[in-house]
């Protein structure tokens, strides 16, 4: 009925924004956040060309478009196509990103949550 009308998801992953320390309800929320990095994070107008870009293709190929970097990218497929294995791997590193951000480190940093003894296994 509406053959001009064309709706996208775009679900992107982590932005380097601030928009989590603005959200912070607490004291101690904004104080585990204020060690945040951006370095993991991908840039605000990076992300507006490749979201514009996904919205603008050939619209038989495009009604989802996922924007992020490695390891959060993997994660969203995984759930996605494999949940089995997303589910599993969640419960290993989930509970390190906890600690992790408890510890105020940067969470999208692999390095923060992965240990020599992780590697070494």
């Amino acid at each position: 009925e509406f053959s001009w009308l064309r709706v996208d998801i775009v679900c992107p992953g982590p932005i380097a924004t601030p928009i989590a320390r603005n959200a912070a309800s607490s004291a101690e929320g904004a104080k585990l956040l204020q060690n945040e990095s951006e370095d993991n994070k991908m840039p605000v107008d990076r992300f507006t060309k490749l979201m514009l870009s996904g919205v603008k293709g050939p619209k038989q190929l495009f009604y989802e478009t996922w924007i992020s970097y490695q390891p959060v990218l993997f994660f969203t497929g995984a759930a996605q196509y494999v949940p089995t294995l997303a589910i599993n791997l969640s419960k290993v590193v989930g509970p390190k990103r906890i600690k992790a951000f408890e510890a105020g480190k940067d969470v999208y940093k692999m390095s923060s949550w992965v240990t020599r003894d992780d590697v070494e296994k």
